[in-house]
């Protein structure tokens, strides 16, 4: 194998893509099979290693809804959203969407604290982020989120600043999105 013979994953052309000229060991390369469809089934065959259980066909994009959460005045400040997946699963999107309803509804903040794949946690560190940096028209968001296997739970722990009066409430509604086959 040569140096012309190697090419970059997600290349969009057939010319020479290269890490190095001459180097033959260049990470991410593979041996070249002309055209774009090879170069995409290249990459499906990566994705697919990446995902315990997967069967042998094409990942698709699927959702993965999780149910509404409700802050009322007698909810506390602490929720959590629970999804569990049924086929193999890799999440690579969350998003968030918040609406308040009521008067002491409108300063208060929402954050997420935890968002876990079974037991493993894939936040880098402790804290709260602010919710609306998942919001649906929020970019360059994508997430490296842990693979899931069928049956597992996956959970975005959701706070508040403060409680709600009365009959105020805040809506919380989440999906995942992320690579699956079915």
């Amino acid at each position: 194998m040569n140096a012309r013979d190697l090419l970059v994953l997600g290349a969009d052309d057939d010319e020479l893509n290269l890490l190095g000229q001459d180097d033959e060991d260049a990470l991410g390369a593979v041996p070249a099979r002309r055209g774009l469809k090879s170069k995409k089934r290249a990459l499906v065959n990566a994705i697919k290693s990446e995902i315990p259980g997967a069967p042998n066909q094409e990942p698709k994009m699927w959702p993965l809804p999780f149910p509404l959460v409700t802050f009322t005045a007698v909810s506390g400040t602490a929720l959590d959203a629970t999804a569990r997946t049924q086929r193999p699963y890799k999440g690579s999107r969350i998003t968030t969407v918040v609406g308040r309803v009521g008067a002491s509804a409108a300063g208060i903040l929402v954050g997420i604290n935890t968002l876990l794949v079974g037991q493993v946690n894939q936040l880098a560190g402790r804290g709260t982020l602010p919710g609306e940096m998942f919001s649906p028209t929020s970019f360059d968001n994508s997430l490296a989120i842990t693979n899931a296997e069928p049956g597992i739970d996956i959970i975005v722990g959701y706070t508040v600043t403060a409680g709600l009066a009365g009959a105020d409430r805040i809506d919380v509604a989440t999906a995942l999105v992320g690579l699956s086959y079915g």
